[in-house]
């Protein structure tokens, strides 16, 4: 749906409501409220397809969410190894629902651009089951906070390794490191 008809759907009924209370342009308004704020953020986005929305995927699935199983969609070669390592560590526990999950925060710290294997100097080589010949590469450092319910704040850095392959961006390889206090 979009704009035009939702500002032509909500005037409509109006028209047609008792001017008392116009029940019917306040239920499509409240309908399309949302829809106009999804599109808005949405937009405010990286653009699909690039290396940054598949860094951002991933982090959310893996780290704001706790979704192995979607970011395990988002990795190949090494990263798909460890993501894989994660889920046979945690299967048969199930998180409760009165689990409180920490406030997790990123944002893009540093970035390095090239192809396989001469990536940001000595970068690690393109991994087995990813194409060399024409793979991209481009590596990611997101600073992480992360805020656990009752305990202070602390940051960590992740390096993300993403590579095309067959015309997507995918994880290949992630560390985590702790922040030193500067």
């Amino acid at each position: 749906m979009n704009s035009k008809n939702c500002s032509r759907a909500a005037a409509e009924p109006a028209a047609k409501a008792p001017a008392a209370g116009r029940p019917v342009a306040r239920g499509v308004a409240a309908l399309c409220l949302p829809l106009l704020l999804a599109a808005a953020l949405a937009a405010c986005g990286p653009a699909a397809g690039t290396p940054e929305a598949a860094a951002r995927d991933f982090l959310d699935a893996h780290y704001l969410l706790a979704d192995l199983q979607a970011s395990s969609l988002l990795t190949t070669g090494l990263a798909a190894s460890k993501v894989g390592e994660e889920i046979r560590l945690t299967e048969g526990f199930e998180r409760g629902t009165d689990t409180r999950m920490p406030r997790i925060n990123y944002r893009l710290d540093r970035q390095f651009a090239g192809s396989a294997g001469a990536v940001a100097g000595d970068a690690p080589r393109v991994g087995a089951g990813d194409s060399a010949s024409d793979a991209q590469v481009v590596m990611m450092v997101y600073r992480l906070t992360v805020s656990p319910v009752g305990a202070e704040p602390f940051d960590k850095d992740v390096l993300l390794r993403l590579v095309k392959s067959e015309g997507k961006w995918l994880v290949s390889n992630y560390a985590e490191s702790d922040v030193s206090d500067q």
